[in-house]
């Protein structure tokens, strides 16, 4: 991502990121896997229980689906890779999607209402991913949906350490807006004491 276009003078950039490394290699490995290596196990296993003939005529189906079912999965996540950018500077979020035309989204800390995260157990478990949704007053949706990202629960403390931080510098600490995190332990706790 070119920051030098989205960070403004004196902001600094905290962390800069895209989807997770594992649930993009976990989608390549399934896709290659669909692509090269599923034709050739159907093809067997249609051979062991039907005859010659008709199993001649079912196999190019394991080709026909597998094939661009595969390459949809691996094109999925190339395009996720790189059209998807994430920051945490010093004063907000910023989202940026696409990689033709964008769509930038960011939140200002000292707007931040509430932070979700969600993970289904597929993703909680095996991949490490989830979803964090940050809104901002005003909104009943989330603005930022930063998806598919490693430890978001991580993700989730450090986007609120950042939000205290960024109060206590512009004295508006004392305020103790109503900023929880969805999803998680501590739930029932204001983000600001």
């Amino acid at each position: 991502m070119k920051t030098e276009f989205i960070v403004r003078p004196g902001e600094k950039v905290i962390r800069e990121f895209t989807i997770s490394p594992r649930y993009f290699w976990f989608s390549i490995t399934i896709g290659v896997l669909l692509i090269v290596i599923f034709p050739f196990f159907a093809q067997g296993f249609v051979s062991l229980l039907l005859p010659n003939q008709i199993s001649r005529s079912i196999i190019p189906i394991g080709f026909v689906i597998s094939t661009p079912i595969g390459l949809i999965i691996l094109l999925q996540s190339l395009y996720l890779r790189a059209a998807r950018q994430y920051l945490l500077t010093s004063e907000r979020v910023v989202e940026t999607i696409g990689l033709f035309s964008q769509r930038t989204v960011n939140a200002e800390y000292t707007q931040i209402t509430d932070i979700r995260v969600t993970q289904d157990p597929f993703e909680r478990f095996i991949l490490g991913t989830g979803y964090v949704g940050v809104n901002t007053a005003g909104g009943e949706r989330e603005e930022i949906k930063l998806d598919r990202v490693a430890a978001p629960y991580k993700l989730c403390h450090q986007i609120r350490e950042l939000c205290e931080e960024r109060l206590k510098t512009t004295g508006q600490y004392h305020q103790q807006p109503p900023l929880m995190v969805e999803g998680s332990v501590d739930s029932a706790r204001p983000l600001v004491d």
